[in-house]
Protein backbone atom coordinates (compact mmCIF):
# COMPACT_ATOMS: atom_id res chain seq x y z
CA UNK A 1 0.00 0.00 0.00
CA UNK A 2 2.06 3.23 -1.16
CA UNK A 3 2.65 5.68 0.95
CA UNK A 4 1.71 9.81 0.67
CA UNK A 5 3.35 12.46 2.83
CA UNK A 6 0.34 14.82 2.86
CA UNK A 7 0.51 18.66 3.94
CA UNK A 8 -2.19 18.73 6.74
CA UNK A 9 -0.20 19.80 9.14
CA UNK A 10 2.59 18.49 8.14
CA UNK A 11 4.30 18.69 11.10
CA UNK A 12 2.38 19.47 14.15
CA UNK A 13 3.25 21.78 17.31
CA UNK A 14 5.06 18.74 18.54
CA UNK A 15 6.34 17.86 15.08
CA UNK A 16 4.20 14.69 14.51
CA UNK A 17 4.09 13.61 11.02
CA UNK A 18 0.68 12.53 9.62
CA UNK A 19 1.00 10.20 7.13
CA UNK A 20 -2.01 8.57 4.90
CA UNK A 21 -1.99 5.42 3.86
CA UNK A 22 -4.45 5.53 0.64
CA UNK A 23 -7.84 6.26 2.18
CA UNK A 24 -6.75 5.33 6.23
CA UNK A 25 -4.83 7.79 8.14
CA UNK A 26 -2.95 7.17 10.65
CA UNK A 27 -0.69 8.97 12.99
CA UNK A 28 3.22 8.56 14.06
CA UNK A 29 3.72 9.97 17.90
CA UNK A 30 1.63 11.15 19.91
CA UNK A 31 -0.52 13.93 19.45
CA UNK A 32 -1.21 17.08 21.26
CA UNK A 33 -3.16 19.19 19.16
CA UNK A 34 -5.75 18.45 17.03
CA UNK A 35 -5.64 17.74 13.09
CA UNK A 36 -8.65 17.34 10.57
CA UNK A 37 -8.49 14.48 8.78
CA UNK A 38 -10.36 14.37 5.36
CA UNK A 39 -11.32 11.60 4.17
CA UNK A 40 -13.48 10.18 1.46
CA UNK A 41 -13.55 6.34 0.93
CA UNK A 42 -16.18 5.90 -1.30
CA UNK A 43 -15.30 8.51 -3.78
CA UNK A 44 -17.78 11.15 -2.97
CA UNK A 45 -17.45 14.63 -1.87
CA UNK A 46 -16.24 14.35 2.04
CA UNK A 47 -19.23 14.14 3.96
CA UNK A 48 -19.60 14.53 7.88
CA UNK A 49 -19.47 10.69 8.31
CA UNK A 50 -16.17 10.34 6.79
CA UNK A 51 -14.34 13.22 8.07
CA UNK A 52 -12.71 12.40 11.68
CA UNK A 53 -10.01 14.11 13.70
CA UNK A 54 -7.77 13.11 16.15
CA UNK A 55 -8.38 14.50 19.96
CA UNK A 56 -6.65 13.78 22.96
CA UNK A 57 -8.56 12.55 25.71
CA UNK A 58 -8.50 12.63 29.66
CA UNK A 59 -9.59 9.06 30.94
CA UNK A 60 -9.94 7.53 34.15
CA UNK A 61 -6.67 7.37 35.76
CA UNK A 62 -5.15 11.12 34.88
CA UNK A 63 -3.68 9.49 31.99
CA UNK A 64 -4.21 11.04 28.05
CA UNK A 65 -4.92 8.69 25.06
CA UNK A 66 -5.74 9.45 21.52
CA UNK A 67 -9.79 9.37 20.21
CA UNK A 68 -10.86 9.44 16.59
CA UNK A 69 -13.90 11.44 16.34
CA UNK A 70 -17.27 10.41 14.17
CA UNK A 71 -17.85 13.02 12.09
CA UNK A 72 -16.21 17.10 12.26
CA UNK A 73 -18.13 17.59 15.30
CA UNK A 74 -17.73 14.22 16.88
CA UNK A 75 -21.73 13.76 16.77
CA UNK A 76 -22.77 12.69 13.78
CA UNK A 77 -24.60 9.60 15.00
CA UNK A 78 -26.64 12.05 16.89
CA UNK A 79 -27.21 14.44 13.12
CA UNK A 80 -28.37 11.00 11.53
CA UNK A 81 -30.72 10.69 14.24
CA UNK A 82 -31.88 14.19 13.99
CA UNK A 83 -32.39 14.11 9.92
CA UNK A 84 -33.83 10.51 10.21
CA UNK A 85 -36.70 12.07 13.32
CA UNK A 86 -37.56 15.01 10.88
CA UNK A 87 -38.75 12.55 7.80
CA UNK A 88 -41.93 10.43 7.95
CA UNK A 89 -40.86 7.69 5.94
CA UNK A 90 -37.42 6.60 7.13
CA UNK A 91 -38.43 5.95 10.69
CA UNK A 92 -41.67 3.29 9.43
CA UNK A 93 -39.11 2.13 7.01
CA UNK A 94 -36.47 1.28 9.45
CA UNK A 95 -38.72 -0.21 11.82
CA UNK A 96 -40.16 -2.64 9.08
CA UNK A 97 -36.67 -3.67 7.91
CA UNK A 98 -35.79 -4.32 12.24
CA UNK A 99 -38.57 -6.26 12.56
CA UNK A 100 -37.94 -8.56 9.21
CA UNK A 101 -34.41 -8.98 10.42
CA UNK A 102 -35.07 -10.18 13.84
CA UNK A 103 -38.51 -11.41 14.07
CA UNK A 104 -41.40 -9.89 16.59
CA UNK A 105 -40.73 -12.29 19.34
CA UNK A 106 -38.00 -14.70 21.25
CA UNK A 107 -39.31 -17.17 19.46
CA UNK A 108 -37.85 -15.66 16.17
CA UNK A 109 -34.31 -17.42 17.16
CA UNK A 110 -34.14 -20.77 16.45
CA UNK A 111 -30.87 -23.44 17.40
CA UNK A 112 -29.70 -25.98 15.82
CA UNK A 113 -27.58 -27.90 13.09
CA UNK A 114 -26.98 -27.61 9.45
CA UNK A 115 -27.01 -31.11 7.20
CA UNK A 116 -26.37 -31.49 3.57
CA UNK A 117 -28.41 -33.66 1.62
CA UNK A 118 -28.70 -33.95 -2.11
CA UNK A 119 -32.31 -33.40 -3.77
CA UNK A 120 -32.61 -33.47 -7.22
CA UNK A 121 -28.57 -33.91 -7.89
CA UNK A 122 -28.03 -30.61 -5.64
CA UNK A 123 -26.83 -30.49 -2.59
CA UNK A 124 -28.97 -28.83 -0.31
CA UNK A 125 -28.44 -27.13 3.19
CA UNK A 126 -30.75 -27.93 6.15
CA UNK A 127 -31.62 -26.83 9.39
CA UNK A 128 -32.87 -28.63 12.04
CA UNK A 129 -34.12 -26.61 14.75
CA UNK A 130 -33.54 -27.78 18.58
CA UNK A 131 -34.85 -26.90 22.15
CA UNK A 132 -32.49 -24.27 23.41
CA UNK A 133 -30.36 -25.48 26.04
CA UNK A 134 -30.70 -24.22 29.71
CA UNK A 135 -27.38 -22.29 29.68
CA UNK A 136 -27.82 -20.83 26.45
CA UNK A 137 -31.39 -20.01 27.25
CA UNK A 138 -29.93 -18.17 30.94
CA UNK A 139 -27.31 -16.13 29.04
CA UNK A 140 -30.11 -14.70 26.52
CA UNK A 141 -32.67 -13.89 29.58
CA UNK A 142 -30.09 -12.13 31.13
CA UNK A 143 -28.58 -9.87 28.46
CA UNK A 144 -32.87 -9.10 27.99
CA UNK A 145 -34.59 -11.44 25.92
CA UNK A 146 -35.59 -10.56 22.90
CA UNK A 147 -35.15 -6.81 23.71
CA UNK A 148 -31.41 -7.21 22.91
CA UNK A 149 -31.96 -8.31 19.63
CA UNK A 150 -34.37 -5.65 18.81
CA UNK A 151 -31.99 -2.95 20.10
CA UNK A 152 -29.00 -4.24 18.76
CA UNK A 153 -31.05 -4.17 15.19
CA UNK A 154 -32.28 -1.06 15.83
CA UNK A 155 -28.79 0.34 15.96
CA UNK A 156 -28.06 -1.49 13.15
CA UNK A 157 -30.30 0.17 11.20
CA UNK A 158 -30.35 3.43 12.21
CA UNK A 159 -26.32 4.04 12.13
CA UNK A 160 -24.80 0.32 10.72
CA UNK A 161 -23.27 -0.23 14.01
CA UNK A 162 -23.58 -3.42 16.30
CA UNK A 163 -21.29 -2.29 19.90
CA UNK A 164 -21.93 -5.25 22.37
CA UNK A 165 -20.71 -5.25 26.10
CA UNK A 166 -19.64 -8.56 26.68
CA UNK A 167 -19.81 -8.88 30.75
CA UNK A 168 -17.37 -11.46 31.86
CA UNK A 169 -17.79 -13.42 35.52
CA UNK A 170 -14.68 -12.95 38.07
CA UNK A 171 -12.80 -15.61 38.87
CA UNK A 172 -13.84 -15.92 42.68
CA UNK A 173 -17.87 -16.46 40.62
CA UNK A 174 -16.40 -18.73 37.96
CA UNK A 175 -17.64 -22.24 39.68
CA UNK A 176 -19.61 -23.04 36.52
CA UNK A 177 -16.52 -22.27 34.59
CA UNK A 178 -18.70 -19.82 32.42
CA UNK A 179 -16.88 -16.59 30.70
CA UNK A 180 -19.06 -14.89 29.77
CA UNK A 181 -22.46 -14.63 31.52
CA UNK A 182 -24.54 -11.49 30.00
CA UNK A 183 -24.74 -9.51 26.51
CA UNK A 184 -25.48 -5.97 26.86
CA UNK A 185 -27.03 -3.92 23.90
CA UNK A 186 -24.86 -0.86 23.64
CA UNK A 187 -26.06 3.08 21.67
CA UNK A 188 -23.40 3.78 19.43
CA UNK A 189 -24.05 7.85 20.08
CA UNK A 190 -22.29 7.34 23.45
CA UNK A 191 -18.91 5.42 21.87
CA UNK A 192 -15.88 6.79 20.04
CA UNK A 193 -12.72 5.09 18.91
CA UNK A 194 -9.20 5.20 19.89
CA UNK A 195 -6.26 5.92 17.29
CA UNK A 196 -5.73 2.75 15.97
CA UNK A 197 -2.25 1.16 17.12
CA UNK A 198 0.53 0.12 14.44
CA UNK A 199 -0.52 -3.14 14.08
CA UNK A 200 -3.90 -1.51 12.99
CA UNK A 201 -5.80 -2.61 15.80
CA UNK A 202 -8.11 0.09 17.90
CA UNK A 203 -7.43 -1.22 21.43
CA UNK A 204 -10.41 0.50 23.52
CA UNK A 205 -13.12 2.48 23.26
CA UNK A 206 -14.25 5.86 25.08
CA UNK A 207 -18.03 6.42 26.79
CA UNK A 208 -19.62 9.27 27.30
CA UNK A 209 -23.42 9.30 29.03
CA UNK A 210 -24.08 12.76 26.65
CA UNK A 211 -23.74 11.37 24.14
CA UNK A 212 -20.40 13.91 23.38
CA UNK A 213 -22.71 17.24 22.31
CA UNK A 214 -20.38 18.95 25.03
CA UNK A 215 -16.57 18.45 23.46
CA UNK A 216 -14.85 21.29 22.84
CA UNK A 217 -13.52 22.27 18.67
CA UNK A 218 -9.76 21.04 19.87
CA UNK A 219 -9.13 19.25 23.32
CA UNK A 220 -12.09 17.30 24.89
CA UNK A 221 -11.47 18.20 28.76
CA UNK A 222 -13.11 15.82 30.78
CA UNK A 223 -12.53 12.68 31.92
CA UNK A 224 -14.00 9.65 30.69
CA UNK A 225 -14.26 5.69 31.35
CA UNK A 226 -12.29 3.11 28.50
CA UNK A 227 -13.42 -0.18 27.78
CA UNK A 228 -11.24 -2.77 26.05
CA UNK A 229 -12.17 -3.60 22.78
CA UNK A 230 -12.12 -7.13 20.71
CA UNK A 231 -10.06 -8.63 19.97
CA UNK A 232 -7.69 -6.62 22.80
CA UNK A 233 -9.34 -9.01 25.76
CA UNK A 234 -7.72 -9.08 29.25
CA UNK A 235 -9.05 -11.73 31.92
CA UNK A 236 -11.85 -10.44 33.99
CA UNK A 237 -12.44 -7.54 32.41
CA UNK A 238 -15.83 -7.06 30.46
CA UNK A 239 -15.20 -5.81 27.22
CA UNK A 240 -16.47 -4.75 23.29
CA UNK A 241 -17.75 -6.16 20.74
CA UNK A 242 -18.10 -3.77 17.64
CA UNK A 243 -19.15 -4.81 14.22
CA UNK A 244 -21.05 -4.09 11.09
CA UNK A 245 -20.64 -4.17 7.07
CA UNK A 246 -17.20 -3.62 5.91
CA UNK A 247 -19.14 -3.05 2.19
CA UNK A 248 -20.43 0.32 4.14
CA UNK A 249 -17.07 2.06 6.16
CA UNK A 250 -17.44 5.91 6.49
CA UNK A 251 -13.61 5.37 7.53
CA UNK A 252 -11.22 2.55 9.21
CA UNK A 253 -13.09 3.54 12.42
CA UNK A 254 -16.82 3.39 11.99
CA UNK A 255 -18.89 1.91 9.55
CA UNK A 256 -22.10 3.40 7.63
CA UNK A 257 -25.61 3.26 6.68
CA UNK A 258 -27.19 2.30 2.99
CA UNK A 259 -29.72 5.34 3.06
CA UNK A 260 -27.31 8.25 3.79
CA UNK A 261 -27.61 9.17 0.20
CA UNK A 262 -31.24 8.95 0.28
CA UNK A 263 -31.47 11.75 2.82
CA UNK A 264 -31.48 14.72 0.66
CA UNK A 265 -34.79 13.00 -1.11
CA UNK A 266 -36.14 12.55 2.00
CA UNK A 267 -35.76 16.03 2.97
CA UNK A 268 -37.47 16.84 -0.67
CA UNK A 269 -40.23 14.75 -0.10
CA UNK A 270 -40.78 15.84 3.57
CA UNK A 271 -41.04 19.89 2.08
CA UNK A 272 -44.15 18.65 -0.04
CA UNK A 273 -46.86 18.46 2.93
CA UNK A 274 -45.38 21.63 4.71
CA UNK A 275 -45.57 23.60 1.27
CA UNK A 276 -48.98 22.77 0.47
CA UNK A 277 -50.26 23.22 4.40
CA UNK A 278 -48.31 27.25 3.92
CA UNK A 279 -50.40 27.38 0.63
CA UNK A 280 -53.30 26.46 2.56
CA UNK A 281 -52.83 28.32 5.96
CA UNK A 282 -51.45 31.94 3.90
CA UNK A 283 -52.90 31.76 0.86
CA UNK A 284 -49.72 31.65 -0.97
CA UNK A 285 -51.77 32.97 -4.67
CA UNK A 286 -53.97 35.88 -4.63
CA UNK A 287 -57.58 34.96 -6.45
CA UNK A 288 -58.23 38.56 -7.78
CA UNK A 289 -56.62 41.21 -9.24
CA UNK A 290 -58.46 44.80 -8.42
CA UNK A 291 -57.88 47.69 -10.86
CA UNK A 292 -59.29 51.09 -10.03
CA UNK A 293 -58.51 54.77 -11.18
CA UNK A 294 -56.41 57.00 -8.91
CA UNK A 295 -57.47 59.23 -6.48
CA UNK A 296 -61.15 57.42 -6.85
CA UNK A 297 -61.65 57.78 -3.29
CA UNK A 298 -59.91 61.40 -2.88
CA UNK A 299 -62.10 64.43 -2.30
CA UNK A 300 -62.71 66.72 -5.10
CA UNK A 301 -61.83 69.66 -3.41
CA UNK A 302 -57.91 68.18 -2.71
CA UNK A 303 -56.73 69.47 -6.17
CA UNK A 304 -58.18 73.03 -5.48
CA UNK A 305 -57.53 74.23 -1.91
CA UNK A 306 -53.44 75.38 -1.10
CA UNK A 307 -54.08 74.24 2.74
CA UNK A 308 -51.50 72.18 3.66
CA UNK A 309 -52.91 70.92 6.10
CA UNK A 310 -56.68 70.45 4.18
CA UNK A 311 -54.54 68.62 1.85
CA UNK A 312 -52.97 65.93 4.37
CA UNK A 313 -56.17 65.94 5.67
CA UNK A 314 -58.12 64.71 2.51
CA UNK A 315 -54.77 62.45 1.87
CA UNK A 316 -55.45 60.22 5.14
CA UNK A 317 -59.78 60.24 4.14
CA UNK A 318 -58.47 58.39 1.23
CA UNK A 319 -56.37 56.26 2.52
CA UNK A 320 -58.94 55.39 5.07
CA UNK A 321 -61.94 54.88 2.68
CA UNK A 322 -59.82 52.85 0.48
CA UNK A 323 -58.49 49.94 2.95
CA UNK A 324 -62.85 50.20 4.13
CA UNK A 325 -63.79 49.36 0.28
CA UNK A 326 -60.98 46.47 -0.09
CA UNK A 327 -61.65 44.94 3.07
CA UNK A 328 -65.51 44.71 1.97
CA UNK A 329 -63.88 43.81 -1.57
CA UNK A 330 -61.89 41.24 0.26
CA UNK A 331 -64.75 39.70 2.51
CA UNK A 332 -66.93 39.50 -0.68
CA UNK A 333 -64.61 37.77 -3.11
CA UNK A 334 -62.59 34.95 -0.32
CA UNK A 335 -63.38 32.28 1.41
CA UNK A 336 -65.41 28.87 0.67
CA UNK A 337 -68.65 30.07 1.73
CA UNK A 338 -68.04 33.10 -0.74
CA UNK A 339 -68.36 30.35 -3.82
CA UNK A 340 -70.06 31.59 -6.40
CA UNK A 341 -71.30 34.86 -4.83
CA UNK A 342 -71.54 38.12 -7.23
CA UNK A 343 -69.52 41.61 -6.41
CA UNK A 344 -71.42 44.81 -7.85
CA UNK A 345 -70.56 48.48 -8.28
CA UNK A 346 -72.47 51.75 -9.42
CA UNK A 347 -71.25 53.83 -12.73
CA UNK A 348 -72.05 57.42 -13.87
CA UNK A 349 -71.91 57.45 -17.80
CA UNK A 350 -71.93 61.02 -19.33
CA UNK A 351 -73.86 61.77 -22.32
CA UNK A 352 -72.19 61.65 -25.47
CA UNK A 353 -69.52 59.39 -24.38
CA UNK A 354 -70.44 55.79 -25.76
CA UNK A 355 -66.98 54.28 -23.81
CA UNK A 356 -65.30 55.06 -20.55
CA UNK A 357 -62.66 53.47 -18.64
CA UNK A 358 -64.74 51.93 -15.14
CA UNK A 359 -63.86 53.18 -11.92
CA UNK A 360 -62.95 49.87 -10.65
CA UNK A 361 -61.92 46.31 -12.67
CA UNK A 362 -61.89 43.09 -10.70
CA UNK A 363 -59.83 40.38 -12.95
CA UNK A 364 -59.64 36.41 -11.78
CA UNK A 365 -56.49 35.29 -11.43
CA UNK A 366 -56.30 31.49 -12.94
CA UNK A 367 -52.47 30.68 -11.24
CA UNK A 368 -50.96 27.59 -11.32
CA UNK A 369 -49.78 26.47 -7.99
CA UNK A 370 -47.58 23.80 -9.68
CA UNK A 371 -49.78 21.19 -7.73
CA UNK A 372 -49.31 18.33 -10.15
CA UNK A 373 -45.37 18.63 -10.58
CA UNK A 374 -45.09 19.16 -6.76
CA UNK A 375 -46.91 16.01 -6.54
CA UNK A 376 -45.07 14.26 -9.48
CA UNK A 377 -41.93 15.34 -7.45
CA UNK A 378 -43.24 14.11 -4.31
CA UNK A 379 -43.65 10.60 -5.67
CA UNK A 380 -40.31 10.49 -7.56
CA UNK A 381 -38.72 11.56 -4.01
CA UNK A 382 -40.78 9.33 -1.94
CA UNK A 383 -39.68 6.30 -4.46
CA UNK A 384 -35.90 7.00 -3.90
CA UNK A 385 -36.10 7.20 -0.04
CA UNK A 386 -37.87 4.19 -0.11
CA UNK A 387 -35.11 2.88 -2.54
CA UNK A 388 -32.57 3.86 -0.26
CA UNK A 389 -33.49 1.85 2.90
CA UNK A 390 -33.59 -1.40 0.58
CA UNK A 391 -37.65 -1.42 1.92
CA UNK A 392 -39.39 -2.57 -1.37
CA UNK A 393 -42.59 -0.17 -2.13
CA UNK A 394 -44.97 -2.94 -0.95
CA UNK A 395 -43.46 -3.36 2.66
CA UNK A 396 -43.77 0.58 2.89
CA UNK A 397 -47.46 0.80 2.44
CA UNK A 398 -47.18 1.68 -1.61
CA UNK A 399 -48.72 -0.56 -3.40
CA UNK A 400 -48.83 1.48 -7.19
CA UNK A 401 -46.56 2.37 -9.44
CA UNK A 402 -46.47 5.60 -10.82
CA UNK A 403 -49.18 4.65 -13.57
CA UNK A 404 -51.65 2.87 -10.92
CA UNK A 405 -50.51 -0.78 -11.50
CA UNK A 406 -49.60 -3.29 -8.36
CA UNK A 407 -46.08 -3.67 -8.98
CA UNK A 408 -45.75 -7.05 -6.82
CA UNK A 409 -47.51 -8.19 -3.60
CA UNK A 410 -46.49 -8.04 0.01
CA UNK A 411 -45.34 -11.77 0.07
CA UNK A 412 -43.10 -11.62 -3.09
CA UNK A 413 -41.53 -8.33 -1.69
CA UNK A 414 -40.89 -9.94 1.74
CA UNK A 415 -39.90 -13.33 0.09
CA UNK A 416 -37.16 -10.75 -1.58
CA UNK A 417 -36.08 -8.63 1.47
CA UNK A 418 -35.49 -12.12 3.26
CA UNK A 419 -33.50 -13.38 0.65
CA UNK A 420 -31.46 -10.59 -0.24
CA UNK A 421 -30.82 -8.12 2.38
CA UNK A 422 -31.82 -10.26 5.56
CA UNK A 423 -28.68 -13.13 5.50
CA UNK A 424 -25.38 -10.89 5.75
CA UNK A 425 -27.13 -8.13 8.37
CA UNK A 426 -28.32 -11.20 10.49
CA UNK A 427 -24.64 -12.68 10.80
CA UNK A 428 -23.35 -10.05 11.68
CA UNK A 429 -25.93 -9.64 14.55
CA UNK A 430 -25.62 -13.19 16.11
CA UNK A 431 -21.62 -12.46 16.04
CA UNK A 432 -21.51 -11.24 19.71
CA UNK A 433 -23.52 -14.66 20.90
CA UNK A 434 -21.40 -17.08 18.70
CA UNK A 435 -18.36 -15.04 20.43
CA UNK A 436 -20.01 -16.39 23.83
CA UNK A 437 -20.27 -19.27 22.40
CA UNK A 438 -16.87 -19.99 22.03
CA UNK A 439 -15.36 -18.34 24.68
CA UNK A 440 -17.61 -20.45 26.91
CA UNK A 441 -16.80 -23.83 25.46
CA UNK A 442 -20.15 -23.85 24.52
CA UNK A 443 -19.49 -25.14 20.43
CA UNK A 444 -17.67 -28.11 22.06
CA UNK A 445 -20.44 -29.20 24.66
CA UNK A 446 -23.40 -28.73 22.55
CA UNK A 447 -21.78 -29.98 19.27
CA UNK A 448 -23.94 -32.64 17.67
CA UNK A 449 -23.11 -35.60 18.37
CA UNK A 450 -22.93 -34.38 22.15
CA UNK A 451 -26.68 -33.11 22.50
CA UNK A 452 -28.59 -35.20 24.47
CA UNK A 453 -31.34 -35.49 22.29
CA UNK A 454 -29.53 -35.05 18.75
CA UNK A 455 -31.29 -38.32 16.14
CA UNK A 456 -29.92 -39.95 13.67
CA UNK A 457 -30.16 -37.50 10.45
CA UNK A 458 -29.67 -37.96 7.09
CA UNK A 459 -26.68 -36.73 4.87
CA UNK A 460 -23.75 -35.08 6.48
CA UNK A 461 -24.11 -33.34 9.64
CA UNK A 462 -21.90 -29.87 10.37
CA UNK A 463 -21.61 -30.50 14.34
CA UNK A 464 -20.93 -27.41 15.28
CA UNK A 465 -24.27 -25.51 16.49
CA UNK A 466 -25.79 -22.66 14.52
CA UNK A 467 -28.37 -20.36 15.07
CA UNK A 468 -30.77 -18.25 12.78
CA UNK A 469 -33.70 -16.33 12.86
CA UNK A 470 -36.81 -17.86 11.58
CA UNK A 471 -38.66 -15.93 8.17
CA UNK A 472 -41.94 -14.51 9.01
CA UNK A 473 -44.16 -16.12 6.02
CA UNK A 474 -47.29 -14.16 4.52
CA UNK A 475 -49.82 -15.71 2.16
CA UNK A 476 -51.46 -13.48 -1.05
CA UNK A 477 -55.00 -12.99 -0.73
CA UNK A 478 -55.41 -13.80 -4.49
CA UNK A 479 -53.63 -17.16 -3.98
CA UNK A 480 -55.82 -17.93 -0.91
CA UNK A 481 -58.91 -17.26 -2.51
CA UNK A 482 -57.47 -19.48 -5.77
CA UNK A 483 -57.12 -22.18 -3.27
CA UNK A 484 -60.55 -21.86 -1.48
CA UNK A 485 -62.38 -22.18 -5.46
CA UNK A 486 -60.12 -25.01 -6.27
Amino acid sequence: MAVIETDIGAIIANGTVVVTYDDRVTVGGVLTAATTIETDVRGRAASDASTGMVRAVSVVGNRSEQMMTWGRRNTFPLQLQSAVSQSYLIPSLLDTKKKILVGTNSKALCFGYERFVWENDKQVVKRDRYPLPLEIKQLLARSGGHRFWLEIAAEWCDNGNVIVELVRQTAAKSADNLSIIQMRAQKARFWRKSVQNNMGITPFAFFRGDAWQLSSAHQVNFETRTTNLYPNVEADKNFLYWTGDPQFYANDYYYDVVYTGGLPWSALSDGTPIFHDAQRKRGAFPCAHIRMRKGMFLNPNYHTTHDAKLKAQYLAEEKAERSKWLAAANAAITGIDKAGSIIWNEEEFTKGIEKRMPDIEIVPLQLNGNDEAMLRVHQISEAATIASTQIPAPLACIETTANGEIKSSYAEALRMVQAVHCPTPREILLEPLYLAMEMNGWNEKYAYQSHPSAPELVGFVEPTPVFWFQDMEITDLHQTANVKKQ
